[in-house]
């Protein structure tokens, strides 16, 4: 069925873009992305019942045994992990109301709704995505998304946002998700994708004309992952890209590399030229990533960058062995914990 397609394009597009303006939303800045979230998972069921029941029955076992191909896909085992650490973590966590449901299941929450939301967009994906045809749409989607996001990043950052009341120009920018982190993770996972598609299309057109579309579809995402100003995700997204060039190279042979790694050069090239725009008349805004690229080496040892996370899992192993660990007589909605 292809509203089912229709369903997974709707959430690749919708789910990363969706944002309201701060002053209309009652929780969080991933509330509409929750909203939206879940009612297509909840579409994708209601869909995938329907295709079953309408179904020919004399189908019905060539079905089956297209699902038990993709079960025994090695991607699989990434959403069984996923679904077995929060079993493993609903299982053994002191308060197994609030680990399971969420503090509340109507907001944004790691509960069991959006856990079920994940996999069953997951699932549907992974047992009706079957055509090349299918994954260039998915990832032309992808690609397009992150380039709208990639102009609201870049606006952000130069204080130009129409969902904030008073907007000013942001060092560390968030996108559409509220964390500089999550932005540029989502970002450093789609590059690599629209630069794989594009090499898909070197023979529709001449190699300096090639090398240049690529660049642009993938310099604003680049731009959104340095303003971030996340350390993570810069590592993440260099080692993307090299396992990227690599695997060109090992499918196709070293000449494959030139076309795609010259697309990454020039679009490095509009990064670092949008880097060197003043922000509100201020000097150059070179600094504060030139200064977060020193601190990479430095920002992951124990005496600087971790300092903080490790005071963060001490202490979480301190609250989860000596129960109970919040005052239940001030939060009233968590169960004794006796």
């Amino acid at each position: 069925m292809k509203v089912i397609e229709g369903s997974w394009l709707a959430a690749a597009a919708l789910v990363p873009l969706a944002i309201l303006p701060e002053n209309t939303i009652l929780g969080s800045l991933q509330m509409p992305k929750v909203f939206m979230l879940r009612s297509i998972a909840v579409l994708m069921t209601i869909l995938v019942a329907a295709e079953w029941a309408i179904r020919d029955p004399s189908r019905g076992a060539l079905n089956q045994k297209a699902i038990l191909e993709v079960l025994k896909r090695p991607v699989i085992l990434a959403a069984v992990a996923v679904a077995a650490a929060n079993l493993i973590a609903w299982a053994f966590s002191p308060v197994k109301v609030v680990s399971a449901a969420g503090v509340d299941a109507g907001m944004d929450s790691y509960g069991l709704f959006s856990l079920a939301s994940y996999l069953v967009v997951f699932a549907v994906v992974a047992t009706h995505l079957r055509t090349r045809a299918q994954v260039e749409r998915l990832v032309w989607v992808l690609a397009a998304t992150s380039m709208l996001l990639g102009i609201y990043g870049v606006g952000q950052h130069f204080g130009i946002d129409w969902l904030v009341d008073d907007p000013k120009p942001e060092n560390r920018i968030a996108l559409t998700m509220g964390n500089a982190i999550f932005g540029a993770a989502w970002m450093l996972m789609v590059v690599p994708l629209t630069l794989a598609l594009w090499q898909s299309k070197r023979d529709l057109m001449s190699v300096f004309t090639h090398i240049w579309i690529g660049a642009v579809l993938v310099s604003l995402p680049m731009t959104a992952i340095m303003f971030s100003l996340s350390r993570g995700p810069w590592i993440g997204f260099a080692l993307s890209l090299l396992v990227f060039l690599v695997s060109v190279a090992w499918v196709f042979g070293a000449r494959a590399v030139i076309r795609p790694a010259s697309s990454i050069a020039v679009a490095a090239a509009i990064t670092g030229l949008i880097l060197l725009l003043p922000v509100s008349g201020t000097p150059q805004e070179t600094t504060g990533v030139t200064e977060r690229f020193i601190t990479v080496g430095t920002g992951f040892t124990p005496t600087d960058g971790l300092s903080s996370r490790y005071q963060i899992w001490r202490t979480a192993g301190s609250v989860y062995l000596n129960v109970p660990w919040v005052d239940t007589e001030r939060f009233t909605e968590l169960p004794e914990l006796g």
